[in-house]
Formats: structure tokens, sequence, C-alpha cells
């Protein structure tokens, strides 16, 4: 605790607690015929002072006492010895002059004098002149009341030369002269060796005098103590300690004249060094600051001699430790908040400064950021999407640290700290795949999922009526998990089964090279070039009126999971296939919406409608040929004003090509239609005959 004197109504305290399981020296001053000044001193040095008021004064009746003040709350805990009172107020060089060493009891001014040598009982002599008994209350009961493990070395064994000496006496020799002995005993001179301001002692520390080791060398235990043995009458000689490079206070402390054992002499070690960190969330290092409380972290010195605690900072969360002595210790950090917890750690300092960073994980998190822009706007559907077509969905991994300076909510900082490598698995219910991936994340753009709507949900049940979802499942390097699931609303067609057929379209022209008027030039189709022209269906009923047919050229799905670079490219409706037609020609069919397709045409060799020597208009190519769809009954989801609407409708799905044909208009008119129309006249073929009509017209 921290030592208090009371001078009658009047209290002096220390500035600093002492339990460090070390001995201290205490004296108390008064100068009542001076300058009325009350005076503390500890371990020699001044710790307080302060002016005395009171008119009471002691007598040689007053009882002084140690640890009593009358009240039983107060006691102390730990061990006494050397209990002095003086006549008159000692100044700092009496105190320091005696403190280590043992009275006689006779000195000048000294009144009481109590050793604590009795070993027994509660009562106690007085070695001075006053003889007055003292008396020990609440002490430990029996044998462990006493102790030899006390600050004064108060006697040391003689030793003599010779050890012995023989002499005879008989009846005629009845003395024997000049039986000398030489005392060759050395007194010890013993203390402590610690680091500054603490109570940790330094073990192996060695002790030297007039700056040379001694033979054999004396070094410090393991609690810090030595002992160095001295020829009595000896004085001035000097003691140092030796221990790696540190400095130590004071450098040196001469010997007086060694007459009787000197003891208490402490030297302190002053190296210190300093551990510096930061206390945080996350590798993005985001302060942790709670409204509850501090952050604290404390080290704690293995052997337990010394504990402190700092503070790190609100705004960054960095710490600095200082002045630590270059030890081991146990280091562990303790959050108001007590889900976040952080795993102590064992730091030397007994070379150098040290770092430390403790940084909590949050729960991993992720969610879609990113979604795509919705075909129709609705509240009830907040994102509604159309069959058939590819869509991108950005989303992001992360922690969420929250920096809470202050009891005002509003001014609390929530950081998101971004995690960029992980493995994604994607359970798409809306193009219907399961996939998975490892993915890192360079750059600010974040990775998406892409997906292309495959079918409608005509399910009006659940939390998510009409609805498809996709879901993401997250797991990071440390094992953690998270995921976040999208919904969406699709639009589009569901093929009723058992009610759907093939069949297969006339032949009719798809592209016509023709040659430019005038000028005797030619057209050109190249190699790898691409035309596309756009065709919709519709269906005539009985009643004369007509409604489009929904057309889709399959689903081709397109899914990926990945990071972009910069915006996603343009989505399109999914294309279907790509079909061989011959001549070196193949085509594509995509949607372009629900009721319209696009068919290109692309060639792998260079057609002119200069070709074979033709000119003019004979030299026009004809390309064209007849499809196969598959046409059938489906129930058609969509939205009106917000509202779900299912209709009924007819789909036409293109699946191949036949009948193709690449011709010049003068082989059509020269050789095609009249072989066709001989063909008809000698078989009657109805076919030659529709397809004669089809050239004719």
């Amino acid at each position: 605790g921290i030592p208090k004197f009371y001078y009658f109504d009047q209290a002096l305290s220390g500035q600093n607690e002492l339990n460090n399981n070390s001995w201290h020296h205490w004296a108390i001053t008064l100068d009542k015929e001076g300058d009325g000044t009350l005076n503390l001193y500890i371990d020699g040095e001044s710790a307080s002072e302060a002016s005395i008021s009171s008119s009471s004064e002691f007598s040689l009746l007053s009882r002084p006492g140690f640890a009593s003040d009358g009240y039983s709350s107060k006691f102390f805990e730990g061990d006494l010895d050397e209990f002095r009172v003086w006549s008159n107020p000692r100044n700092l060089d009496q105190i320091s002059g005696t403190m280590n060493t043992p009275l006689n009891g006779d000195e000048n001014g000294l009144i009481n004098y109590w050793n604590f040598n009795d070993g027994i009982g509660n009562l106690l002599n007085d070695n001075a002149g006053s003889l007055v008994t003292g008396t020990i209350s609440g002490m430990v009961e029996g044998e462990e009341a006493w102790t030899i493990d006390i600050p004064l070395a108060e006697t040391f064994e003689h030793y003599y030369e010779p050890e012995s000496r023989q002499s005879t006496l008989n009846y005629s020799n009845i003395s024997v002269d000049l039986v000398n002995f030489t005392d060759k005993s050395l007194i010890p001179v013993s203390g402590y060796v610690r680091y500054e301001n603490t109570s940790c002692f330094i073990e192996d520390a060695e002790v030297l005098v007039n700056g040379e080791s001694l033979i054999p060398p004396i070094f410090t235990d393991a609690d810090g103590k030595y002992i160095v043995d001295i020829e009595p009458g000896t004085s001035g000689k000097l003691l140092s300690i030796k221990f790696k490079d540190h400095e130590f206070l004071p450098p040196v402390i001469e010997l007086p004249l060694i007459t009787t054992p000197i003891t208490g002499l402490y030297f302190d070690n002053t190296k210190t060094n300093d551990v510096t960190g930061i206390v945080a969330g996350g590798n993005c290092k985001f302060p942790i600051t709670s409204d509850q409380g501090n952050i604290e972290v404390t080290f704690s010195s293995v052997s337990g001699c010394i504990e402190k605690t700092v503070i790190p900072d609100t705004l960054t969360g960095a710490y600095v430790c200082s002045d630590l002595p270059p030890i081991i210790y146990n280091v562990s950090v303790k959050h108001p908040n007590p889900s976040i917890s952080f795993t102590a750690d064992t730091l030397s300092l007994e070379d150098e400064d040290r770092s430390r960073e403790f940084i909590y994980q949050a729960p991993l998190e992720t969610a879609f950021i990113g979604l795509p822009e919705t075909e129709v706007v609705c509240d009830t559907y907040p994102l509604v999407l159309n069959q058939r077509k590819k869509y991108f969905a950005d989303f992001e991994v992360f922690e969420s640290y929250v920096n809470q300076i202050g009891s005002d909510a509003s001014k609390h900082v929530t950081n998101k700290c971004i995690i960029n490598d992980f493995n994604v698995q994607v359970i798409d219910n809306i193009s219907g795949e399961t996939y998975a991936a490892d993915l890192e994340v360079e750059g600010d753009d974040p990775p998406f999922v892409q997906f292309t709507a495959k079918e409608v949900n005509l399910l009006s049940g659940g939390d998510y009526p009409y609805q498809k979802s996709i879901q993401i499942v997250i797991e990071d390097a440390l094992s953690r998990t998270a995921s976040a699931t999208m919904w969406a609303f699709i639009q589009g067609d569901k093929k009723i089964p058992g009610v759907n057929f093939s069949t297969t379209t006339s032949k009719m022209p798809w592209y016509v090279l023709r040659v430019p008027p005038g000028d005797g030039s030619a057209t050109y189709m190249s190699a790898d070039q691409t035309l596309c022209n756009t065709t919709s269906k519709s269906i005539a009923n009985s009643n004369g009126t007509s409604s489009n047919v929904v057309v889709h050229a399959g689903v081709d799905l397109e899914v990926e999971v990945g990071v972009s670079f910069g915006a996603h490219f343009a989505t399109t409706l999914a294309i279907n296939a790509t079909l061989d037609i011959g001549a070196g020609f193949s085509t594509t069919i995509s949607n372009t919406s629900n009721t319209e397709q696009c068919k290109c045409l692309t060639t792998s060799e260079t057609y002119a409608t200069s070709g074979d020597g033709l000119t003019g208009d004979d030299a026009t190519v004809f390309i064209g040929g007849g499809t196969t769809v598959d046409i059938g009954i489906a129930n058609y989801l969509s939205l009106e004003e917000c509202g779900v609407k299912i209709d009924t409708v007819m789909t036409s799905n293109q699946t191949g090509v036949n009948s193709t044909y690449l011709h010049s208009k003068y082989y059509v008119k020269n050789f095609l239609m009249p072989s066709l129309l001989d063909l008809y006249n000698l078989n009657e073929d109805q076919d030659a005959l529709d397809n004669y009509n089809y050239w004719n017209l």
C-alpha cells in the first residue's frame, strides 16, 4: 500500500505504493523547534513533507506505533525489523548512513531501539537505554511469526588462525604464555541488484571491487542478492556492477570503515526498452474503440515483479509502453466488449525494443452490392429479369469494424475491411447450375457472378413467391464462412408438357448479294464476315386476329464467377447454337426479345457477285433455305402494374436448318427453273412445281 504517517490529527503520505515483496526503509522526522516541518523518507530519499499546525506534542510517556492508529480496520501485512526512536530530527545523511547497519544501542540521541531479535512471543526488548518493552499485536501465531529473512546482516562468523593450538597444563606447568590466535574473519557486505523503480531483481550480475573481478567472481543469486566479504578495518573500497552493457545507479558505492556487517546496498539498473504496436481490426487495421470503456494492454513480467497497463489511442488503436525493464513479459489485451478477444503472447525485451500487433478478426460477411438493372420497377419485386437474358451481379466479402468514440452513437464509424482471397460456391437456382471457384481480387473492381435467367417460377407460396435465387457461400483462408442470397422475379415462359410438336418451314431467301447498278462493280461477302437480319413470328386466329408467338433459341447457359476489370460488357439474349449449312456458311440464332429473333450468317470463304465470269443482274447471288421449328404451348409469367400475370402462349424454338441453297440468278433462270419444270411435266411432281413457283415469284 501507500505509506501514511499520522501525527495526531494530521497525516503525511508517500507518493507510490510499496507492495513489491521487498524490504523498504521508512523514516519520519519532525523539527518541532525549527520550521515545524514533518518529513517522510523512503529508502534514504525524501518522499513527502508537510507543515505541522497541531499544538499536541510527544512526551516520554507517548506510545509510538507502527500500523496502528486505534482503528481495527487499519493494519499492516508484512515483516518488520529495526524500529528506532531518536530524540532529535535526523538529517538525510544521518538516516542513509545507518539505515543499512544494525546499532549498538548506545548511539548518541537514540531513545528506543527494538531490533526484533527476540525470536519468540509478542514482546520486544528495548536495546537502548530506555528499556521500554514493545508489544506486537495481531501477528501470525506460532513460530511462523518470526523469520531470519531480515534486511540487515547483524552477525557474522569469525575465523581464526590457527583454528586450534595444543597446550599442556600440569602441576608443574600451571600456565602457558603466547597462546595467540589471529582473527582472519571477513565482514560481509551485502545488497541487491534490481531494475530501477521496480522489485525486479537481476540474477547473474557480477559484483566488482575497485573495478576488478574477485577470485572466484561474485554473482547475484536468483533473488538478485550479493554478498561480498571484506577485510575488517579497510575503508574506501568501491563496489560496482557488471551486467551486459547496462548502466547502474549509483555507478559505484564507496564503503566506509568496515567494522560490522553492512547490508541493503542497492544497485538500480537503468536500462529500459519500449514496446510499440496496435490493437485493431482485420488486415485493414481499423480502430475498434468501445464506448463502454478503454481497451487495456497489460504487460506482466513472467517473474511477477512488475505489471504495467497502457491504453491505445482511440483514433488509431496504436499504443506505446515505455521504460520497461529488459525482461520477459506476458502481454494480454482486454476489450470492454466481451465478444472481442485476443490471444495473449510472451514477449522478450532482454535485447531490444519490440513491436506487437493484436489483430481482432470480426465475423466474415458477404453481400451482393451491384445487382442487375431491373426490367420492371416494382416495390413488391425489387429485381425483375427477363428469361434467357445474361446478367451480372457484383458482390463483396468483408469484415465490419465499429469505432465507438464517445457516447453519441451517431458519431460511431463502421469501417468495412475487404477480403480479397477466398473460395466461392455459387448455388444458382436462376440458371440451374452449382459451381465453385477460388478467387483473388486485385484492384478496386469487385468480384461478380454471371448468370442466364433460365426458368420461371410459377409457384406463389413461400417468402419469395414467383422468384428464384442465387446464393453464394464464401470460405476464406481462416476457414470462416459467410453467405448471401439474391432473389429475382423472372419474366418468361414455361412449356406445358405433352402439347408440343416439330415442323419445318418452307424455303425462303435469307440473304441476297446484289450487283451495284451501272458501274460494273461487284458485291463481296468476305471470309469471316457476318450478316444479320431480324424476324418475328405471329399466329393467326380463326376470328381474323393475330398475336405474337414467344420465340426462343433454347437457352445456352452462360454462368461464371470471376473478377471484373472495369465495367461489365453489355448483355444480350443467349445464343442458341451455330448451325453449319454447308458451302462454308454457318448461321447463329439469338433472341432480341421474347417475340423476335436475330439470325446471323457467317462465311469462311469469300463470295462475289462477279463469280464464274457473270456480270450484271445475272450475277446476283441468293442464299436461303428452310428451318426446323419446335412449336409448343406454355404458361407466360410477367408483371403488369406490379401485378403477377400468367398467360397461355404459343412458343417457337428453331432447332435446325434444311433445304439450304446458294445460287446465282443466272443459274436459277437458265438451269434450276427449267429442270424443275421438266421434272413436273414428266412426273407431275408437285414438290418440283412448288419449287418452280418459289423461284418464279
